[in-house]
């Protein structure tokens, strides 16, 4: 009883703070989408794969790892897997950012195909060590059942994100300039630091962690041999999902639209339509993040029962919330699209998204009980073969 009252606690907090996260972010992409147009917003989507690969290669496998190890460990053992797991996240980080920052030219010019993505890159590259230090703590604290301030720092990041470009694109107003894709980088250049320091600030005084060479490194091994087979998948998955991004606008435009009409109606699909759709998954999200070490822990106690209702709740509540999305956006999605997006094609992406809404919501939480079981190739052969169906039907 005390486990669950654990777990329905995170989750709301979670769950309150990714509604509220989701709330400003979803007016952030109607200021954006007038700010930039629809082609300042194909621009700017394309760079998210190349954060993607970044985040993949370099920390969401490490994430994980920490979320589950910290729910193994003892009291005083938690910490010691934080900062093991710190030290080689913001290393592999620092030289992501790094290659990002020098090749970004040829990152833009012949895998984007898109010069315009060069000076973005070059901020995104500054981003990359600070994502990693966020997720490692916030990957821990989740370990710990302990939601608050992850949530904390989720609202603190998008805060910063929406008020940095406000300002900037307020400032090029007054100046007569015109507004570019970079402030939005920025942007999130100073969400992501904002929220890293916050997490650093916060632990910092809350615990003392006894640094032990000889025992960090043999966490890191540890860490490294549950990490390294989750970002080999994600890594693959995430190039995938690039590729389809990038083939997208490129198929657009042999289908014989021009390069500016392929990268707005890009931007009207990923920046509008489909950030639209994924408004809900804020609740089913926070129920992802609070499985995986609920599971484990189950799991290790032996507790089949446990995890079986876990299960059967999990897809009962996924596909309530699913089912009733996809009758509000089939029956009010072309209204919404045009009257808060001012772009009809955004209406007509949301209805025809919205048949995928029971399963889209329902698979990230079958994904993290999954991965609480340590079933993790179970997932990525079922998104591969996701991705590849896609890529199939954009080619």
């Amino acid at each position: 009883m005390r486990q669950f009252s654990v777990f329905l606690k995170g989750t709301l907090i979670l769950t309150l703070a990714g509604l509220l996260s989701r709330f400003l972010g979803f007016f952030y992409k109607i200021f954006l989408a007038q700010a930039l147009g629809a082609e300042g917003m194909g621009i700017y989507q394309l760079i998210f794969p190349v954060f993607s690969v970044c985040h993949a290669l370099t920390t969401s496998g490490m994430e994980t790892a920490i979320s589950r190890f910290t729910a193994f460990a003892k009291k005083e053992e938690k910490g010691a897997w934080l900062y093991a797991g710190l030290f080689v996240s913001v290393l592999a980080a620092s030289l992501a950012g790094l290659v990002l920052w020098t090749q970004a030219p040829f990152i833009a010019a012949r895998l984007l195909h898109e010069s315009r993505c060069e000076p973005l890159l070059r901020i995104l590259a500054a981003a990359v060590p600070l994502s990693s230090v966020h997720s490692c703590f916030a990957g821990a604290y989740l370990g710990r059942k302990k939601t608050g301030i992850p949530a904390a720092a989720q609202l603190l990041e998008q805060i910063l994100r929406i008020g940095t470009v406000w300002l900037l694109c307020s400032i090029k107003i007054q100046q007569g300039e015109t507004i570019t894709p970079a402030l939005a980088v920025f942007g999130l250049l100073a969400g992501e630091a904002g929220s890293a320091l916050f997490m650093l600030t916060v632990t910092g005084g809350e615990q003392k962690v006894r640094i032990r060479p000889l025992n960090d490194l043999d966490k890191c091994r540890s860490l490294l041999r549950m990490a390294l087979p989750l970002t080999g998948s994600r890594l693959s998955l995430t190039l995938l999902q690039s590729a389809e991004a990038v083939l997208i606008p490129l198929s657009l435009q042999k289908s014989g639209l021009t390069t500016a009409e392929a990268l707005s109606m890009y931007g009207i699909l990923t920046g509008m339509a489909l950030s639209f759709l994924m408004f809900p998954n804020a609740v089913t999200a926070s129920i992802s993040a609070m499985l995986l070490p609920v599971i484990s822990e189950e799991q290790a106690k032996g507790n089949k029962k446990s995890i079986s209702s876990t299960i059967e709740y999990t897809i009962q509540f996924g596909l309530t919330i699913g089912i009733l999305c996809m009758g509000i956006f089939l029956h009010f999605g072309d209204r919404l699209g045009t009257i808060l997006f001012h772009e009809r094609l955004a209406g007509e992406f949301l209805v025809t998204l919205s048949f995928i809404c029971p399963v889209l919501y329902l698979t990230g939480n079958l994904n993290s009980i999954l991965h609480g079981l340590g079933k993790t190739s179970i997932t990525f052969f079922n998104q591969l073969a996701s991705i590849l169906v896609r890529i199939l039907f954009v080619v």
